[in-house]
């Protein structure tokens, strides 16, 4: 019952994953992988008939002698992988492949094969693809994709690769009865397809495109992120009564003008962004200026100027800095006194490194 519950989520994750790859495609006017397409489209339809038929159809071993269709994934997932690597498919190259593939299909419908034979048959047809996609993954440039999508990448030639073993070993060894072919087929590859589309679905970028990425990051990690509080987040202690009745009835006035300080801050000038530098800028003296940090502030004083920096440094970021600069430079730009403290506070605030930042932006290092 465990591996019927598998191929059912695994084909309800593969149906979400066709329709998600497919809106994000057009949303954002980037080209669709249609191999990808066809391959979730085959895992959807096949598992969900492998599921129901096991619950409903009696001798289900007698049902499942569709082996054909193995010959149409060979050609499938090595273009699938050229695709994914920009190489330039033909429309000559897709109907060889295809025609190919039916060709063997045909094969089968057609005579009855030997369980020996037909093993033979798919080896040698199953071998010379993963050769072929070998070759392909074999020369990758890694500094062409993220490290996400080469990683998918990889994890969808193991899936490859393991669902040639297990297909051709179960093939051979049950040749004579090709039911049992299908039944331990499905249960092996449910396990390597969960794993597989649970990558994907932690890996947005690869979903929804590099485009819509860099919005997600904007959105999530500059705009949204709240530094203010119009009201004081924690109650007044009492020796802070007095100047709290004093600066209370200003502070959405005080805040919003360091907000305009900050934004009107350059980095490229020699003054440091600290307190003392904003208490001049608002020209609020630094007692009252440490009340509304105090109060108001969802950040401490040190935590909130990293901040400033971290967003300092996504803004290089985004208008390619390390095209031709350096982290030091970076460092040193965005007033970090040391190494450490800069890839700190930048994991602290980002969840990522700049690298990896820096990679999610589309920029080369």
């Amino acid at each position: 019952m465990i591996f019927v519950i598998l191929n059912f989520l695994v084909a309800f994750l593969g149906s979400v994953a066709m329709i998600i790859t497919i809106k994000s495609s057009k949303k954002n006017k980037e080209p669709i992988n249609y191999y990808f397409i066809l391959i979730l489209l085959g895992l959807t339809a096949q598992r969900l008939f492998f599921t129901f038929s096991t619950l409903y159809i009696e001798n289900i071993e007698n049902k499942l002698n569709y082996s054909f269709v193995a010959y149409l994934y060979a050609p499938l997932f090595y273009l699938f992988t050229k695709d994914y690597l920009k190489y330039r498919i033909s429309q000559k190259e897709n109907l060889n492949h295809f025609v190919l593939a039916s060709f063997f299909i045909l094969i089968n419908l057609l005579f009855e094969i030997d369980g020996k034979l037909k093993f033979i048959i798919f080896f040698i047809f199953s071998t010379i693809y993963m050769l072929f996609i070998l070759q392909k993954i074999t020369f990758i440039k890694k500094n062409t994709m993220l490290k996400s999508e080469r990683d998918w990448l990889y994890i969808m030639f193991f899936q490859v690769f393991l669902v040639y073993i297990i297909s051709n070993f179960f093939l051979l060894k049950y040749s004579e009865n090709i039911s049992d072919v299908h039944l331990k087929y499905y249960n092996f590859s449910a396990i390597i397809w969960l794993i597989s589309l649970t990558y994907l679905f932690v890996n947005p970028e690869i979903f929804f495109g590099i485009k819509t990425l860099k919005k997600i990051v904007r959105t999530e990690e500059l705009s949204n992120k709240i530094t203010w509080n119009l009201t004081a987040l924690k109650k007044i202690q009492a020796y802070d009564y007095k100047i709290h009745d004093k600066i209370a009835p200003n502070s959405v006035d005080i805040i919003n003008k360091i907000e305009r300080f900050i934004e009107s801050y350059d980095f490229r000038d020699n003054i440091p962004l600290d307190f003392k530098s904003i208490s001049e800028g608002v020209n609020i003296n630094a007692y009252h200026l440490n009340y509304i940090f105090k109060y108001y502030c969802v950040y401490s004083k040190s935590d909130f100027f990293n901040y400033c920096k971290v967003i300092h440094i996504l803004k290089l970021l985004e208008d390619g800095y390390l095209q031709n600069k350096t982290i030091s430079s970076l460092i040193s730009d965005s007033h970090f006194k040391s190494k450490k403290t800069f890839y700190n506070n930048f994991k602290k605030f980002t969840g990522k490194s700049p690298q990896e930042m820096n990679n999610v932006l589309k920029f080369k290092m």
